[in-house]
């Protein structure tokens, strides 16, 4: 946090010098081509030769707005991140989707071998697209069965039958 904040300032200084640099086509007579540039300060005019145009600064402030508005998208997204890791629902749906076959197996053990996939999304608390595909595989992988009940206009879902 503490570099973004320093690429931050870093960026709003350069766009401050870059911006004294265009501020005003009145004290500013640049020879686009030669480098050189005369500048008049009050009744005083001094003059030197500048390695940096009018389009070079302004180059640099472009590149030190988009430096300073991606400094600002990386901060807003490390904070959302971190306030998503401490949210207890979240900790439980992370939780639960890091063993989901083992948690419908040990479900269907506990409720007699069969339940509804509408239960067991109640249960988890995933939204259903979550669990309808895990049973989806799991079906194809032989670990459970699947059968439509229309009248619950559901899955019912089984244990696999043990092999001999």
């Amino acid at each position: 946090m503490k570099a973004i904040r320093a690429i931050v300032l870093s960026a709003i200084v350069t766009v401050g010098n870059a911006g004294i640099a265009l501020s005003d086509d009145e004290t500013h007579d640049e020879h686009e081509h030669s480098g050189y540039v005369r500048e008049t300060y009050g009744e005083h005019e001094h003059s030197q030769y500048s390695c940096m145009g009018g389009r070079a600064s302004q180059i640099m402030v472009v590149a030190a707005l988009l430096l300073a508005a991606t400094a600002l998208v990386v901060s807003l997204t490390a904070k959302r991140h971190r306030n998503r890791n401490s949210d207890p629902e979240d900790v439980r749906k992370r939780e639960a989707l890091d063993n989901l076959e083992g948690q419908i197996l040990a479900m269907l053990t506990e409720y007699g071998g069969s339940l509804t996939q509408d239960a067991i999304q109640d249960n988890l608390g995933l939204p259903i697209d979550v669990v309808a595909s895990t049973l989806l595989e799991m079906e194809k992988a032989g670990q459970i069965t699947r059968e439509w009940e229309s009248k619950k206009y559901t899955f019912r879902v089984g244990s696999a039958p043990k092999g001999p």
